[in-house]
């Protein structure tokens, strides 16, 4: 519900950015940030990954800017932790 309604407004569910624009999302991320995830990496891999099937189109919206850069921050390990 919360997505269609989005779309009616011409907004997107990422702020700031509007889905009838070609506006790119920056990224800035801490030292701090990066250490955490780096610490629990493999774990927050198979926890995303373990999100893949859900229908929910928030997570499959989420799944799709996240998975990208868990994989460039680590290609050797996010292939590891892919199940099957």
């Amino acid at each position: 519900m919360h997505t269609h309604f989005a779309e009616e407004m011409g907004t997107s569910i990422v702020p700031g950015v509007s889905s009838n624009t070609n506006q790119t999302i920056t990224f800035i991320e801490s030292a701090a940030c990066k250490a955490l995830v780096t610490e629990s990496y493999f774990e927050i891999c198979k926890q995303v990954l373990d999100q893949r099937n859900s229908r929910n189109s928030l997570i499959q919206q989420a799944l799709f800017m996240i998975l990208p850069r868990l994989a460039a921050l680590n290609k050797e390990l996010f292939c590891q932790s892919r199940p099957g």
